[in-house]
């Protein structure tokens, strides 16, 4: 065992206490694995320290002094002592504290407590120093003292979250399965008898522990109960015979059906007590013995010495074989101990990890092979080449179980230790990737066979974007796959199957059935090496389910034929002889658990199987205790998984193979009860945030999958999107659940692309290519904005307008002009759909705006300003009153106005003004960027006509104002125009002040983002102006050739997709270029009939021009 020096290595540098005890090395080796896992349990003695007339008192001594101080008030005389004596003699500890509370007083009790307990001018016990070393996610303590809260703040600079009893609700949530343990990154303290500071929450006499425990069914028994579950570390308990006796009455009363994996660390004083040597026979309670220095009584530890050099050395262990590593495993379960075979692909793992020649590697191979455990337990075996390879932390998620959305927000909090509520997922992947390219760590991509085409390539942009970080910087990235990912830099790695040996290894480890060596040979003769089936077969070994005649059978029918080529084939025989062979309560909740996409809370479980709704019965046939028993048996036969102990979860080909065997009736029934569920946990208010948002999520899943669409709708629809004001994209900046939620609705019918939303298909079309179009999916959102265009056309639909504007405003930043022209006639023609003036007005003032803003893209600037100064009397012209709605449609006006030479910016000043106001009014992020963004054009264009230099200032502190309101949002099109107005202000320093000083470094971080966003966005209309800051770039560095080569290339992209206004204007990079070289475009000539607006809206009344755009538009 290695020990190192610390801060404190004076206190235990002559180590006494016996590390070689089975138990320490069993702890010493769950805290490198799981550190999270496990809860300090604190009773009295890790406050004892200082001198012996200067320590806090442990129970006993505090009755003697609360008594002596009765005696000195005269409320009590020397028999009453006695008898006080008596009590304590016979183990009636509470009895005499009893005693004592009513002689003394309330009040006066309280007093002195107070006083005994202060620790103001007393020194942090060693032992207590030692154990928050390691930064616990809960600490549990019977101690009433604030020794642990300020040696927390000193070590961490952060406070507990201190709980008591009293706070029901929370220390219930605490408890709560999935919730506290492993989430909790600030620390919770939960003092579970009380705080000094609030004497309210004491818990001394009888009085107080009857109402704390009741009759082992209150909520705070419950709660305590579910805490002791896990991996309990007891510390401070057993330095008196009445510390010893309260510590197993308290076992005894709260947990009578036994705790978890309990390590009790006492001294061996205690080693004959028959009363503690019972708990530790009955409860599976696990000792580590210390020896008490009764020699050194008089000294600050009292002779306890050895539970500091315990604590010590157990930190020591945590941090220099974790390397202080932070690890987060999304969606795993936890890994597997003592495991054997594939040392040799281990070490070469850990090899390449720690090399830095590759950027990461890819594991591929059919389910069940072991891929993640594989993984899993190589990394925790070896955290201490991992830590020494300079790697900061672990983060893995198995998209076999959650989303994207949740890989987002789940490592940007692992980074940040934050929510980051404020910002969107396209701002947290910002954060991650500049993360992960500066830092160093180690990424892992489960299941990614969830997010690949069938050509092998990455359909999800957000992978995409980690890969290229993780290549581009220190990271490393490992992916298991059951199909390659098309990746260059992602070298495969080779994963070797299983030998005879290994597979007689593990099943003698998953032997809990005492079964012979006879029948583990014959098992591993028969079920070759694929490691899922391995721990499958364990299952046979149960004496209870496989008599030798059946499990002889079993071997014949279905593991004799077993080849290494039908490897899911034996994996499904196998797992129909093993679920034929379960209980009933165990096959219904297999079958609860695998209806689940992830994993499922114990919590949620519980309640479930509690619930009245269960209108189908399935589950009456399972109870609480038939709960509690049928999982053990299922994570015993390796049918489930436990995640981080609060969760159950399986393996993806098992749930594959239970769905099939699970009834669409029960199925049904499985989803309605987990909606009751957590309908009751969301509660009537509407999501703000991400994590609130998220439970919202799994109802639409549920409602989905149980065929109840009209609640799903009501859901995602109503309160998930607030109606029409898409809130979880626009305002929560989830696009990937958007787009995960709304395309449940297609998986009716089959694949995604050929299927059709079994409702309101207009509608979850739209949502769909509008998720798209933001997730910058740009090709796939234009097909879903035909699916969606065709299914509205058909219904007549009264938002088809709409629909076909967004789809036009699409095709023109992706520089298709063309298309966006045959949408034009489609756009007016539906207006006629629209019901009501107001909605008409709206629509018809945005077809105008965008159609102004095509024909002035082409060239036609005055046609442009036509059909803009059309749209904008639009409500005057129908009697209504103009409604404030969303919109920066207007700032196409004002570019319109500006790219005639700049000439007309002050027609252009109010309409950017009033569209700041109304952003701000209203919250429209977009419509505030962009207006302030276009106010700065304003102000560029000013300080040319009045020559001022002071109007470029401005400029620049209204496109920092613009970037600082989307800073928070991805709103990639809002962000390229600020981009770019930036490199036009620039220019414009250098092109009419005469300046050259100018800022190339940041001219050229700048070119580099908005070259990102052009191309992972394809907003190809913008590219011409990116080519002319490249060669203005150029310019300046005296390449006028190169300079030349950028502005032709400009001049090609702007005749292929007819974006002339370009090159026409000196607004513009690539106009002001032209000029400075004195070249001109030679444009392709266009065919193009120009309308006027009356003439289009007339077409809106008339059906069979409708009909006959509509035939062109899709032809």
């Amino acid at each position: 065992m290695r020990r190192g020096r610390d801060d404190n290595w004076e206190l235990f540098r002559e180590m006494t206490f016996d590390f070689s005890q089975n138990e320490y090395q069993s702890l010493s080796k769950l805290i490198q694995r799981e550190p999270k896992a496990i809860i300090p349990f604190v009773g009295a003695g890790l406050s004892l320290y200082g001198a012996p007339d200067a320590r806090l008192p442990l129970w006993g001594e505090l009755i003697d002094k609360l008594a002596t101080t009765a005696v000195e008030r005269g409320l009590m005389n020397s028999s009453d002592m006695e008898r006080i004596t008596h009590d304590r003699s016979q183990g009636r500890v509470i009895a005499a504290t009893d005693y004592v509370i009513r002689s003394l007083g309330l009040p006066g009790f309280r007093q002195r407590v107070e006083e005994l307990l202060d620790i103001e001018d007393k020194k942090i016990p060693p032992a207590i120093q030692r154990l928050v070393s390691i930064k616990w996610s809960l600490i549990i303590t019977t101690n009433l003292d604030q020794f642990i809260e300020r040696a927390w703040l000193n070590k961490h600079r952060a406070p507990l979250t201190v709980i008591t009893h009293a706070d029901r609700t929370q220390l219930m949530r605490v408890a709560a399965p999935g919730f506290g343990i492993n989430q909790n990154t600030a620390g919770i303290l939960a003092k579970i008898h009380g705080t000094v500071e609030r004497p309210e929450t004491w818990v001394f006499d009888s009085n107080a522990y009857r109402s704390l425990a009741g009759d082992g069914t209150s909520s705070y028994a419950e709660a305590l109960r579910t805490l002791l579950l896990k991996n309990i570390l007891f510390l401070g308990y057993g330095l008196s015979d009445f510390d010893i006796d309260i510590f197993i009455d308290q076992i005894i009363t709260m947990f009578p059906f036994g705790v978890g994996s309990a390590f009790a660390v006492i001294p061996n004083t205690n080693s004959k007590n028959n009363k503690l040597l019972g708990i530790i026979r009955d409860y599976g309670i696990r000792p580590i013995w210390y020896c008490i220095d009764s020699t050194k009584f008089n000294e600050p530890d009292a002779g306890h010495g050895q539970v500091v050099e315990f604590l010590s050395q157990l930190v020591l262990d945590w941090y220099e074989i974790q390397g202080k590593l932070e690890s987060d495993w999304q969606g795993f379960s936890a890994p597997i101990p003592d495991s054997v075979g594939r040392q040799q692909e281990a070490e070469r793992l850990i090899e390449k990890v720690a090399s830095s020649s590759i950027m990461g590697i890819q594991i591929v191979g059919p389910p069940g092979s072991g891929k993640t455990t594989f993984v899993r337990n190589t990394l925790a075996d070896n955290s201490a080449s991992v830590a020494e390879a300079g790697y900061q932390g672990i983060f893995a998620h198995s998209f076999n179980l959650l989303n994207e959305s949740i890989f987002i927000n789940g490592f940007y909090k692992f980074l940040f230790s934050v929510d980051g509520d404020e910002l969107d997922n396209g701002r947290k992947l910002q954060h991650i990737c500049r993360k992960i390219i500066n830092r160093k760590y180690i990424v892992i991509l489960d299941g990614l066979e969830e997010l690949l085409r069938n050509d092998g390539q990455l359909e999800s942009p957000i992978i995409s974007h980690i890969l290229m970080a993780a290549s581009a910087g220190m990271s490393f990235v490992i992916c298991t796959s059951r199909r390659p990912l098309k990746y260059p830099t992602l070298k495969f790695f080779d994963l070797s199957n299983l030998n005879t040996d290994n597979v007689q290894s593990l099943l003698r480890q998953r032997n809990h059935y005492e079964a012979s060596n006879l029948v583990i040979k014959q098992i591993s003769d028969s079920i070759g090496s694929n490691p899922l089936a391995v721990e499958m077969a364990s299952g046979l070994l149960d004496p209870a389910h496989f008599n030798a005649y059946t499990r002889q059978k079993v071997v014949e029918t279905t593991l004799g034929t077993f080849s290494s080529q039908h490897g899911d084939s034996l994996l499904y025989d196998l797992l129909g002889a093993m679920v034929d062979g379960l209980s009933l309560h165990e096959n219904t909740l297999l079958k609860i658990i695998g209806i689940f996409p992830g994993s499922i809370p114990l919590g949620q479980l519980y309640t479930m199987v509690g619930s009245p709704s269960d209108a189908g019965g399935l589950f009456v046939k399972l109870g609480e205790k038939d709960l509690w028993e049928s999982a053990r048996e299922l994570l015993r036969k390796r049918l489930i998984q436990s995640e981080n102990g609060s969760k159950l979860a399986m393996h993806p080909l098992v749930r594959e193979f239970i769905r099939g065997r699970t009834t669409n009736a029960e199925a049904e029934n499985i989803h309605k009860a987990a909606i009751s569920y957590l309908e009751l946990l969301a509660g009537p208010k509407d999501p703000e945030t991400f994590w609130d948002a998220k439970i919202f999520f799994d109802i639409c899943y549920h409602a989905a999958k149980s065929g109840d669409w009209i609640y799903f709708d009501k859901v995602f629809f109503y309160r998930l999107n607030r109606k029409h004001k898409n809130y979880l994209g626009n305002v929560i900046g989830s696009w990937e659940d958007y787009l995960y939620l709304a395309t449940l609705t297609l998986y009716q019918a089959g694949h995604l692309t050929e299927s059709k939303p079994v409702m309101r298909a207009p509608y979850y079309y739209s949502c769909i290519a509008r998720a798209l179009k933001h997730l910058g999916r740009t090709e796939e959102s234009k097909d879903f904005y035909r699916k969606c265009l065709r299914a509205s056309i058909a219904e007549k639909h009264d938002e088809t307008a709409r629909y076909t504007n967004n789809f036009l405003s699409l095709m023109i930043i992706s520089g298709n002009l063309s298309y966006a022209q045959q949408l034009v006639p489609v756009n007016f023609g539906t207006l006629q759909w629209i019901p009501q003036t107001w909605r008409r007005c709206w629509q018809e003032e945005y077809a105008c705006n965008s159609v102004g803003y095509l024909y002035g893209m082409l060239g036609f600037i005055d046609k442009g300003l036509e059909f803009c100064e059309y749209g904008r009397n639009t409500w005057k012209r129908y009697g209504e009153p103009k409604r404030e709605l969303f919109d920066y449609y207007q700032v196409y006006f004002s570019e319109l106005l500006l790219a005639n030479d700049g000439k007309f910016w002050s027609e252009a000043l109010p309409i950017a003004e009033d569209a700041i106001a109304k952003g701000r009014r209203n919250g429209w992020k977009e419509t505030e960027a962009t207006a302030l963004r276009t106010l700065a054009a304003i102000n560029r264009c000013r300080s040319t006509a009045m020559y001022e230099l002071q109007y470029l200032d401005n400029a620049e502190r209204l496109l920092e104002q613009a970037s600082n309101v989307i800073s928070k949002i991805s709103l990639p099109r809002t962000e390229a125009g600020i981009l770019l107005e930036y490199l036009r202000t620039v220019v414009y320093r250098m092109v009419f002040f005469n300046i050259d000083v100018i800022e190339w470094h940041k001219f050229s971080e700048v070119l580099s983002r908005l070259k990102i966003i052009i191309e992972q966005s394809n907003f190809e209309l913008l590219r011409p102006e990116y080519l002319a800051a490249k060669g203005w770039s150029a310019l300046q560095t005296g390449n006028r050739s190169n300079a030349e080569r950028f502005i032709h290339e400009a001049f090609r992209l702007c005749n292929e997709n007819g974006s002339r206004l370009f090159a026409e204007s000196s607004y513009y990079l690539v106009g002001a270029l032209a000029q400075r070289l004195a070249v001109k475009p030679i444009w392709h000539p266009i065919n193009l009939q120009l309308p006027t607006p009356s003439k289009l809206v007339e077409l809106s009344y008339e059906e069979e021009n409708i009909q006959v755009a509509i035939a062109n538009s899709f032809s």
